[in-house]
């Protein structure tokens, strides 16, 4: 994700970059948004083209007409076209592969009335739920990558890491508030509560609520998939103390119209109110950690 060379002098590693937005070497002076610049991966800071140049000689920097902006993760519209194209492809895929099965077996037990059949009734409830699943998704994706603003960048339908099927990431969103985990839930006109049980003689417990039935198992995959983006961030000291936010994210379902509602530390928010909630929470990331922590993550978990 980083741009052109990487070199190294006296071990601290420099990476040659095309800056999105403005930075300030140590020495003072100002690098401005799209000019070639190092970046100190060790201090965390830009490193202006005399300084670059005095630390190493065999450090040059690129001409602008090799920086693709393509590989630049500020850059926006290829990070964003990525986001809105994952969005629900692996449960279209299932979806898909099990019309692709039913419609083998029909045809294969009833060669002439197959094909009617296949026509006339629908595929069953828990085929279709893959089909709906996907379309939440997307509208999911589509709003938050209009209205959370070009501060923050998402990656969709990524793996729990390389070589792993035990489950996947709907939606990461990386700002500088932290990376908010988002597992996407489509009910339909369905109201969504949080219910505390316990207290006085009991432990008190918290539990979520869709339909007036307890849904807690909607909350079961979330843990996997929080540890899965810690792990990836322990890889370097300076992106494990970025916050991992979890959230589900409840599309064409009644959430309460008043304040954010937290189960199991949990956050239940509409498309819309996430991302409000990530437009306006800030924290304690820069743009050049954000950029870290997409390149990292984009790296250790790849696309389902």
């Amino acid at each position: 994700m980083w741009t052109s060379a990487t070199q190294e002098n006296d071990s601290v590693p420099m990476k040659v970059m095309r800056l999105r937005y403005a930075g300030t070497c140590p020495c003072g002076a100002e690098v401005p948004a799209g000019a070639n610049a190092g970046w100190d991966t060790d201090a965390r800071t830009v490193v202006c083209a005399t300084c670059l140049a005095t630390r190493s000689s065999t450090v040059t920097t690129p001409p602008p007409s090799t920086v693709s902006e393509a590989t630049d993760v500020r850059a926006g519209p290829p990070l964003r076209e990525r986001a809105q194209a994952d969005a629900g492809a692996s449960l279209t895929r299932e979806y898909d592969r099990r019309m692709a099965k039913r419609d083998e077996r029909v045809r294969s037990r009833l060669p002439r009335l197959g094909p009617l059949l296949l026509a006339v009734f629908d595929e069953s409830q828990s085929t279709k739920a893959f089909k709906q699943g996907a379309e939440g998704e997307r509208r999911a994706v589509k709003r938050l990558l209009e209205s959370s603003g070009d501060q923050v960048h998402f990656l969709v339908n990524r793996k729990l890491g390389h070589g792993r099927r035990d489950g996947d990431i709907d939606v990461i969103a990386v700002s500088s508030s932290g990376v908010w985990v988002v597992d996407v839930k489509r009910y339909a006109d369905a109201k969504v509560r949080s219910e505390k049980r316990g207290g006085l003689f009991g432990p008190r417990t918290e539990h979520l609520l869709v339909r007036g039935r307890n849904a807690d198992h909607l909350l079961a995959g979330i843990p996997k998939q929080v540890v899965a983006v810690t792990i990836a961030l322990q890889t370097e000291a300076t992106l494990s103390a970025a916050p991992v936010l979890p959230v589900l994210c409840f599309v064409d379902a009644e959430l309460p119209i008043i304040g954010r509602v937290v189960v199991q530390g949990v956050s239940l928010l509409s498309p819309k109110g996430l991302s409000k909630s990530i437009r306006e929470s800030h924290g304690p990331l820069d743009p050049q950690a954000v950029d870290h922590i997409v390149e990292r993550l984009d790296t250790a978990l790849p696309s389902a």
